[in-house]
């Protein structure tokens, strides 16, 4: 199933449904079809889901918190998969018993 994928309606955490019209494709395709309508900036993903941004979206071209962007397609060095590595959840603006404050960096692991 490629639910979610930007050829498909879908509804990502709260926000309206999407809708693209073009052909139904998949990330590892050689041939990706021309991008007639991008996704809103969506922080948190809800599931397994595909997101096409503009190419000047400063959001998704840098690293969030809690995610990692790699390249992990070796047909088109352009597409960049963004992979959720983990959420942390804290109170208290993350600050430890002792008064240390939580820095975390997400760990990517290659072959």
């Amino acid at each position: 199933s490629r639910a979610g994928s930007p050829t498909m309606s879908a509804t990502v955490a709260g926000h309206r449904p999407q809708h693209h019209p073009q052909q139904e494709w998949d990330i590892n395709d050689s041939n990706v079809p021309r991008v007639a309508e991008y996704d809103t900036w969506s922080e948190w993903a809800d599931g397994h889901v595909r997101k096409v941004y503009r190419p000047d979206s400063e959001e998704a071209t840098k690293h969030a918190s809690g995610w990692a962007m790699r390249n992990t397609n070796n047909h088109n060095a352009l597409i960049l998969k963004k992979s959720c590595l983990g959420v942390l959840v804290c109170s208290q603006g993350c600050v430890l018993p002792g008064g240390g404050k939580v820095h975390l960096r997400p760990a990517i692991c290659d072959k």
